[in-house]
């Protein structure tokens, strides 16, 4: 049992782990922002974060994290995203010797919306395919239509 113990300590003395703020900033994008419309563009309430992350397997690394990756990750989950705005880039990693680590960016910002891109993003569509596979309707739904057709779906597949 002490050798047990021992050897958990020696695992746990030799792992390693940091977190270290990379950046801080007020604004920041890897996607084309058009500053003539900075007054027709919307601010997100919250907080949002997005991450590029790699693994340390034994002692090879499954790739390299990449901090515009994890801002293109960030931006992409609000409709409409364009930049970020008073956020923070951190890098986290750890190390478990000639087990497992991980290495990654963080990236937590409010997102500038375009709205423009937001409502046309917002559509949907609804496709009716022939047997064959060719398109026989090609209609775009508004939300109320979308809304309507997921609660007559759902109430259809509960009969079933």
């Amino acid at each position: 049992m002490s050798r047990l113990l021992l050897a958990l300590a020696v695992v746990v003395l030799l792992s390693t782990g940091c977190t270290r703020e990379v950046l801080s900033f007020s604004i920041l994008s890897n996607k084309p922002v058009e500053l003539s419309k900075f007054g027709e563009l919307n601010i997100s309430q919250e907080k949002v974060t997005g991450e590029d992350k790699v693994h340390i397997i034994i002692l090879i690394p499954t790739g390299i994290a990449d901090i515009g990756k994890a801002v293109s990750d960030t931006i992409d989950q609000v409709p409409g995203g364009i930049a970020l705005i008073d956020g923070t880039v951190t890098h986290h990693h750890y190390y478990i010797p000639y087990i497992y680590g991980q290495a990654k960016y963080v990236v937590e910002a409010k997102v500038l919306i375009d709205p423009t891109i937001a409502i046309a993003n917002q559509t949907s569509r609804l496709v009716e395919l022939n047997d064959t596979g060719e398109v026989v309707k090609n209609n775009e739904l508004s939300k109320a239509e979308l809304k309507s057709l997921k609660v007559e779906l759902a109430s259809s597949n509960s009969h079933l």
